[in-house]
């Protein structure tokens, strides 16, 4: 999947080729919030509007949902043994940015 890119965009997550920019193919989650989204192994991992998906990477095809209960509606920060700080550091800037706030990370 090396020739692939991944977008979360208003509660979808899309799959690109890196080279041609085609849609390979697109899985529409909860909602239109703010979608973020980190690759797992052969996972990619999501969260919008409170909830947590998991989806295959070949297909897109949602694996499981976590409604997360209790934790609100707020932006979330994902994160894997195999993400490096500077990911992290970038997710919480592009939060902070679509809400408006400095994008401080520390």
């Amino acid at each position: 999947m090396n020739d692939h890119i991944y977008l979360g965009v208003k509660g979808h997550v899309v799959c690109l080729d890196k080279r041609t920019g085609k849609k390979i193919w697109e899985t529409h989650l909860a909602s239109r919030g703010l979608t973020n989204l980190v690759i797992h192994d052969d996972l990619i991992v999501a969260h919008t509007k409170g909830k947590l998906f998991a989806l295959k990477i070949t297909d897109g095809t949602i694996l499981w949902e976590n409604p997360l209960s209790g934790l609100g509606y707020g932006h979330c920060l994902i994160a894997t043994n195999s993400q490096n700080t500077l990911a992290v550091i970038a997710q919480q800037q592009a939060e902070a940015a679509a809400s408006g706030g400095a994008g401080r990370a520390g």
